[in-house]
């Protein structure tokens, strides 16, 4: 399928975590949200995955890395 699927205020990155083992024919995942802190810590936490985590303005990362086929979505009122 390809493509890329990217939330958008990922937080702990469990969400993020669980698509990417049910939409495994995705070629990527981003985790964008605005706490480095947070993306350190998802980053060790999901070492092992293809998971990637960005801090970032969602804004402004989003026009700087635009791709086709990417999907951004949000979860819990962010």
């Amino acid at each position: 399928m390809g493509g890329g699927l990217c939330e958008i205020g990922c937080g702990s990155g469990l969400v993020l975590r669980h698509l990417s083992t049910v939409l495994g024919e995705l070629r990527e995942f981003v985790g964008i949200d605005l706490s480095e802190a947070q993306c350190r810590l998802n980053r060790v936490r999901f070492a092992a995955t293809r998971l990637r985590f960005e801090s970032a303005d969602a804004i402004e990362w989003i026009r700087a890395n635009v791709l086709p086929g990417r999907v951004y979505f949000t979860n819990g009122g962010v």
